[in-house]
């Protein structure tokens, strides 16, 4: 969940333990752990984790041999060792989510290539599959423009067609797209916008949730009294503050609908100081496609 994908977190956990590759063959008896992706995301997906049994995983084709078949196909047993699970309900369902995503916007590109790196997703990511022609409405593909020497000028996006059967022929910056979208965000929200070269920190406002949320949390903190309860309840309330405090933040984009999010960033800066991994977070959940032409950002559609 770290790391946002399989293949990087298998990287992760070689290079962190010094597991190599084994080039042998794999059989079932040939005693060599064999560290790939495939196997991570079987063993992620498996009921037993979340405390199940999973029966009639394979069947036996005509020639005697077993083929594995999918999980909805599988016949489950629910809460065989409830004591005993390694996953809760809520860890299993944003493992799902996870592959199911990484499956659709897999490719080259998409993640960034440093294990250690902040941020798990590459710069632009997130507007993968949602940029199209506004000509012949194609989906557009992405390029990278470079000079002789091999340094990198700069991405846009470009229609599959042009040249062909459509006359959109001149890309679309990436960076232009992206000050677009902050720019109707912001008319979204209704909020005055503040100078794009503006990239100061910005001082979350104290909205009426947040005064109560902190009275509350004060008048907690006064008792004297001691128990799990009490602790767990002021726990709970300073969740709910950070929620406020930062509204992009992964537990406070499960809350809130794409309305919400769109509210909460009324200031260009809070667009601008989001992280890739943060705009993977969010931008996907609110906009529908974007249509491009001539260099140019011609509409944005938000999801209903």
């Amino acid at each position: 969940m770290e790391t946002q994908s399989v293949s990087k977190a298998v990287g992760r956990i070689a290079n962190k333990y010094g597991i190599q590759r084994s080039r042998s063959k794999k059989n079932g008896n040939d005693k060599i752990f064999h560290w790939n992706p495939l196997g991570l995301k079987r063993w992620l997906t498996n009921p037993v984790l979340q405390g199940h049994t999973a029966y009639q995983k394979r069947r036996t084709l005509p020639d005697g041999r077993r083929q594995h078949l999918p999980p909805e196909q599988w016949q489950i047993v629910r809460d065989t060792h409830p004591q005993e699970c390694l996953l809760t309900p809520e860890q299993a369902a944003q493992i799902h989510q996870i592959l199911e995503f990484t499956a659709r916007h897999v490719g080259g590109n998409f993640f960034t290539a440093d294990l250690e790196s902040v941020d798990n997703y590459r710069e632009f990511s997130y507007l993968r599959s949602l940029v199209f022609c506004a000509e012949c409405h194609a989906k557009a593909t992405t390029k990278t423009k470079y000079y002789k020497d091999g340094q990198q000028v700069y991405q846009y996006f470009a229609c599959r067609n042009a040249r062909t059967t459509c006359n959109n022929l001149k890309g679309t910056r990436k960076h232009l797209i992206e000050e677009e979208l902050s720019k109707y965000f912001l008319q979204q929200s209704q909020v005055i916008v503040v100078e794009p070269n503006d990239m100061s920190q910005v001082v979350p406002q104290h909205t009426e949730k947040l005064k109560q949320l902190e009275a509350d949390l004060a008048s907690l903190e006064k008792m004297q009294m001691h128990s799990n309860e009490l602790e767990r309840l002021k726990e709970d309330i300073r969740q709910q503050i950070q929620d406020e405090l930062n509204p992009f933040s992964q537990r406070s984009l499960e809350r809130k609908t794409a309305q919400e999010i769109i509210q909460a960033g009324n200031n260009l800066a809070v667009w601008n100081l989001l992280s890739a991994d943060e705009r993977m977070a969010v931008i996907p959940r609110l906009v529908e496609r974007i249509t491009v032409a001539n260099g140019l950002v011609k509409s944005i559609e938000l999801k209903a």
